[in-house]
């Protein structure tokens, strides 16, 4: 008896880790938006200011390479902080140990799980929501309501940085669910995060990538309007893939 009150339970110890995964995610997600629609915003203040003063399309001034810089400094910014930061936590999280859990607690770990499945479910399907949202507010108020090109892009950079909060938010803490349930079945090991941090990895490589293409779509062939739309299509693509992966994985 002495052993169990001084040994916190299986079940404390996994809501803990998982409230710490929660908050961290918050934090990532938080930050991750708010860089990208920072340096969003920069460079559509420097294409503003450029038409303004009636500068060629073609023309590249010192502005707009500053802005370029910036904005891939930023970019990269928010995608290493997302990467490194989740694969840490997750990598320690897998080091951890944890006590083994009676049969009572190992079932109402799978139901959580299962739960905590579906609501994944939920959040990615509204940052896909969000994102399909950003790209219909591009249209709808560029072509239909005739706004600016400006105004536009904003609200599309809104809209995709909501989707981008939602899904870190809510990735990190469904992977310490997953990880949960894999160190109740066995001592836990580095190795078990693998897997997760491969996800993490292919959402790094896949950011960087749309970056990439974006800048060379604008600084080479000189169509920042329709570059900006590279980023809710990315991200579309990506909570489609994780649906998919999370619905044959987390829903068994």
């Amino acid at each position: 008896m002495a052993d169990t009150d001084l040994k916190p339970s299986f079940k404390k110890q996994i809501t803990e880790r998982i409230d710490g995964l929660e908050s961290l995610g918050k934090r990532i997600g938080l930050s991750t938006a708010l860089l990208l629609v920072g340096a969003g915003t920069g460079r559509l203040a420097v294409n503003v200011s450029a038409d303004s003063n009636q500068l060629q399309n073609r023309s590249i001034n010192g502005n707009q390479i500053l802005a370029c810089i910036i904005e891939i400094i930023l970019t990269l910014l928010a995608v290493y902080a997302y990467a490194h930061f989740s694969q840490r936590r997750l990598q320690r999280w897998g080091e951890g140990k944890l006590s083994k859990p009676d049969e009572p607690e190992f079932s109402w770990l799978k139901e959580e799980y299962q739960q905590q499945a579906r609501h994944y479910l939920l959040l990615l399907l509204g940052a896909g929501l969000a994102w399909l949202l950003s790209l219909l507010l591009y249209f709808v108020l560029r072509r239909g309501l005739n706004t600016t090109e400006s105004t536009a892009t904003f609200w599309l950079l809104l809209t995709a940085g909501l989707g981008v909060y939602l899904h870190i938010k809510s990735s990190l803490c469904f992977y310490g669910w997953q990880l949960a349930v894999i160190a109740a079945r066995q001592p836990a090991k580095p190795e078990d995060t693998k897997g997760l941090r491969a996800m993490l990895k292919f959402g790094a490589v896949l950011w960087t990538f749309m970056t990439i293409v974006y800048l060379i779509l604008g600084l080479h062939f000189h169509q920042w309007a329709h570059a900006w739309l590279l980023y809710p299509i990315a991200g579309l693509t990506y909570c489609l893939l994780l649906t998919w992966s999370v619905a044959i994985r987390g829903l068994h």
